[in-house]
């Protein structure tokens, strides 16, 4: 009996002594501040491992860092492993090895290191990527276990970055967007040019990184429009110049000359990327400034159809692939999703090719009507470089106020049953031909009194139109002049055409 208590008593000693052989390490952190939402090889902070001074050696055993996303590392972009003892060089590779797969860094201590000279040693783990694309996380804390030494109580998990946010907070275009007609784009003979920028926000601090790519994707340019990229881009900053990004293709090759986007093109996305970095972009928060070109030309497609460009920014690239089909992520950054896409912006709007023109008076009473003419001349062989248009015409009715009360304006549209002389067949005023009716009768087609006194605006959706109105009684008294044109100075060409519309 006495001899199993001794030989228990023994065994729990060893144990004991065994147990207090681990080594107590302090765990702690650098967290990086903040990463991409979208990005599938962002930069974790260091992981650190401090042994505490007085105890045991570090023993052979493992230690798991568990990150709960994918770690993206490859050789070329292998995480390190330091040792260091006290404010000593660094112990020699393969001290503490480390490898990584799927979502944890794995440490193996092969021997038993030698007491420090300093009494502690620090393993730091630094440079580990992971995927933060597809999660809700808004930071990011990682995990550690050890299979023989041990941690100070409760210090099992570290935060290794902060946030986790868009790397583009923001896009917007020159302010108010470009609009057609300032760029003589609205079916006017002759060609204009003018410039739109792209603004792009970052999203925090340091979010531009060097090789990173930003591209923006264009909807359908319609014909007669050219929209051509600049070959270099900055950013704003306090500094003297600001981040600058060069025009590339999708795989960052910089391009040479730059490719105008038109009706033909297939692909419609540009692409910047970073090429260098200010000292002031690792700190402040910077938008990057793009320049546009946009163009036009007379073609068989005027005038141009009302609508807008739209243009949407986003992180590039995405997911590059190797020849093994496996992500590729010797290539830093990368991004995936649409996480950081911001827009769409719009960066050019065009306004429909027509002609307004201005009857000052009018009046339809028991003795009195009103004629209207108008001519479409785009047909007219001194307006050169114009094609012909045939277009609809729309009458907008302003009252004339009575006892201070101003009348509601009404509108009519020219169709198929529309009265009076020089319309198609649908109701649209062709090139050429003039159009002749009474006032009295477009009241009577638009289901309104037949009395009206006024002003008339006549809008053809055809360039290049004329008009001339006058009041009768049809029998001692006609009065009248030409319509006014009302379109801005934007539409004045230097072609012979004498009202300059």
């Amino acid at each position: 009996m006495k001899k199993t208590i001794l030989i228990a008593a023994v065994m729990f000693f060893a144990f004991t002594v065994a147990a207090s052989a681990q080594a107590l390490f302090q765990v702690g952190s650098t967290p990086v501040t903040t990463v991409s939402s979208c990005g599938t090889t962002e930069l974790t902070g260091d992981v650190v491992f401090t042994q505490v001074v007085g105890s045991p050696t570090i023993q052979a055993g493992t230690i798991t860092i568990y990150y709960g996303v994918p770690v993206t590392n490859t050789a070329t972009t292998a995480p390190i492993v330091s040792v260091v003892d006290g404010a000593a060089p660094p112990l020699p590779p393969g001290t503490v090895t480390i490898s990584y797969s799927g979502n944890q860094v794995l440490l193996t201590i092969p021997a038993p290191l030698p007491p420090a000279s300093s009494g502690s040693y620090t393993i730091r783990v630094s440079q580990v990527r992971v995927n933060v694309v597809g999660t809700s996380l808004t930071s990011l804390d990682a995990s550690v276990s050890s299979t023989v030494n041990s941690f100070v109580g409760g210090q099992t998990n570290v935060r290794v970055i902060s946030a986790i946010a868009s790397s583009l907070s923001s896009l917007s275009t020159t302010s108010p967007a470009f609009v057609a007609t300032a760029l003589n784009i609205n079916g006017v003979s002759g060609t204009g040019t003018g410039t739109v920028n792209l603004y792009v926000g970052e999203g925090f601090s340091n979010a531009f990184v060097i090789n990173q790519i930003i591209g923006f994707t264009f909807t359908a340019i319609p014909a007669g429009l050219t929209v051509t990229p600049a070959l270099t881009a900055t950013t704003t900053s306090t500094a003297p110049s600001g981040d600058t990004f060069v025009l590339c293709d999708a795989n960052g090759v910089p391009s040479i000359a730059a490719t105008a986007l038109d009706s033909a093109s297939t692909n419609l996305t540009v692409y910047y990327r970073m090429n260098t970095a200010t000292v002031a972009g690792v700190t402040a928060t910077e938008t990057l400034v793009v320049p546009f070109a946009v163009a036009t030309k007379i073609t068989a497609a005027y005038p141009l159809t009302a609508g807008t460009v739209t243009v949407t920014a986003d992180t590039y690239p995405k997911d590059v692939k190797n020849a093994f089909g496996f992500p590729n992520y010797s290539v830093v950054p990368q991004y995936s999703g649409t996480n950081c896409q911001k827009g769409p912006a719009t960066i050019l709007t065009i306004n429909p090719g027509n002609t307004a023109l201005l009857i000052p008076y009018a009046t339809v009473s028991s003795s009195y009507d009103t004629g209207l003419a108008i001519a479409n001349v785009t047909k007219d062989p001194l307006v050169s470089g114009v094609p012909q248009q045939t277009g609809l015409i729309t009458f907008t009715f302003y009252p004339q106020s009575v006892s201070g009360t101003a009348g509601t304006p009404f509108s009519y549209t020219t169709s198929a049953s529309s009265p009076g002389a020089g319309l198609t067949a649908t109701g649209a005023l062709a090139a050429g031909d003039t159009y002749a009716v009474l006032v009295s009768q477009l009241l009577s087609a638009a289901g309104k009194s037949t009395k009206f006194t006024g002003y008339i605006i006549a809008v053809v959706s055809a360039t290049n139109c004329h008009g001339q109105f006058y009041v009768s009684d049809f029998l001692s008294f006609t009065n009248g002049a030409g319509m006014l044109v009302l379109n801005g100075p934007t539409r004045k060409t230097a072609l012979p055409e004498t009202l300059g519309n």
